[in-house]
């Protein structure tokens, strides 16, 4: 018995190494699709007048984590674990998709709401996949802190889509419809998460967190969202989109 309980914890310890490696490669390729998704939606909230050169370099940095993943799945041999095969196919199939999807954001064949939608889909894809190592922790310290990573990426995702929705809102001026409700939301979610984060976390990144949210960017990021909220229904922001995004994204960094 001892024998077959030994030879189990070993293949849960490697199975988890190799979830600890690819959550490693999707933390970084999430980083970059959110920030791909935040300019694609100032691009066309503003009608193409903002992020002209920000998208493409961004682009960019999302195919050179693109690369990384895949040349990580392929060393792993993610195809000898099946209970990750469906997740991993399905985030291929996004991948596949993003060349359309770019096209169809750089001539405007593609509603902010939609495209917002598709990288939020693709991102809960990557999420999913990097929760799943929480499920294989060898003990309750390694799960606590895995759990903990976790809610802080779902904080971060939340993140993302407000930078998305706001790029867009100061690009054209205004909330579109549905937008603000969302963009408050969203608010509300990023505090759960974190609320979650902090509940699991060790002293350590308790303390790496309080030390981050001293950045300048923070106070900066609630001053926008303050005028955001103060002007929602006229609009008029006085706020250049691409400033908040860059902003936002120091902040998110």
């Amino acid at each position: 018995r001892d024998t077959i309980f030994s030879i189990h914890m070993e293949k849960q310890k490697r199975e988890l190494y190799k979830l600890v490696e690819i959550s490693k490669v999707l933390s970084q390729l999430i980083h970059e699709t959110q920030k791909e998704r935040g300019a694609s939606a100032g691009y066309i909230g503003s009608g193409g007048k903002k992020f002209v050169t920000i998208l493409p370099k961004q682009r960019k940095l999302t195919d050179e984590k693109i690369a990384l993943y895949k040349k990580t799945i392929t060393t792993l041999k993610i195809n000898k674990m099946p209970g990750l095969i469906k997740d991993i196919n399905k985030l291929n199939e996004y991948l596949a998709e993003l060349p359309e999807i770019r096209n169809k954001v750089s001539n405007f064949q593609i509603s902010l709401k939609d495209e917002v939608a598709w990288y939020t889909a693709m991102n809960a894809i990557i999420l999913k996949i990097i929760g799943l190592s929480s499920t294989l922790a060898p003990n309750e310290k390694i799960a606590m802190d895995l759990a903990a990573y976790v809610s802080f990426l779902k904080a971060k995702e939340r993140a993302g889509i407000e930078r998305a929705v706001l790029s867009a809102t100061f690009g054209a001026d205004q909330f579109k419809p549905g937008m603000f409700v969302k963009f408050i939301r969203l608010i509300s979610e990023q505090g759960a998460f974190i609320n979650d984060f902090l509940t699991f976390a060790s002293p350590e990144m308790k303390k790496l967190y309080a030390k981050a949210t001293q950045d300048p960017s923070f106070a900066e990021v609630q001053r926008m969202r303050n005028i955001a909220i103060k002007k929602a229904s006229v609009g008029n922001f006085g706020v250049d989109a691409e400033y908040w995004f860059k902003t936002i994204t120091k902040k998110i960094n």
